[in-house]
């Protein structure tokens, strides 16, 4: 249970994440010399839900799960590090939207209206209604991450989380069991039964 809900959180802390740097409003500016800090944030997010020892051993989510939960975000950041003339040449050729991917046309008109420089500017100025009418379409083409999720990780994760469950469960009644000199004896037992039991007419 612990595994799939730390899990569960992780993948709403990415789809956070990507929804307020593609989709956070007109006052957010992004230059490529930015990308950095987005890609440490994305890092240190990575790293709090692995959660590592001292001994590099993962005590939260496996790794290998964060990465995939990941997987799309880091698509996306590819596009904060490129100039914004790299984008506008790769928009005619990228599909125009992809759940699974994060070099999309949907994607790079999401990163260039939030680019301040003058070829993204005049870019963005000369397609504004097209622009407008290829976001308003695919609003919600970009799913929750935990949906990109491979099913048999989500049925991995069902099963732990059901042994982890049992587990606990009876770790849970281990501990609610009575200490010996609160339990009844055979005898108190017998006359509780017998005390109960209706009196004859």
């Amino acid at each position: 249970v612990r595994t799939h809900a730390i899990l569960g959180v992780c993948c709403g802390a990415v789809s956070a994440y990507e929804r307020v740097i593609l989709d956070g409003g007109e006052l957010r500016i992004y230059e490529v010399k930015d990308a950095p800090i987005l890609r440490a944030d994305v890092d240190a997010l990575a790293a709090f839900f692995v959660a590592k020892d001292s001994q590099g051993h993962a005590q939260g989510v496996p790794e290998h799960l964060v990465e995939t939960a990941m997987r799309r975000l880091h698509s996306v950041l590819e596009l904060f590090e490129a100039g914004s003339p790299a984008l506008i040449s790769q928009f005619a050729s990228a599909p125009e939207a992809d759940p699974l991917k994060g070099l999309t046309k949907h994607n790079i008109a999401r990163v260039l209206i939030h680019r301040p420089d003058d070829a993204a500017r005049k870019w963005v100025k000369e397609r504004a209604k097209a622009l407008t009418d290829l976001l308003t379409r695919h609003e919600h083409t970009n799913v929750h991450v935990d949906e990109l999720l491979p099913q048999d990780v989500l049925k991995l994760g069902s099963r732990a989380a059901e042994r982890e469950s049992e587990l606990e469960g009876a770790e849970d009644a281990r501990r609610m069991s009575l200490p010996s000199q609160l339990q009844p004896s055979a005898e108190e037992v017998a006359t509780r039964i017998e005390l109960k039991r209706p009196s004859a007419r």
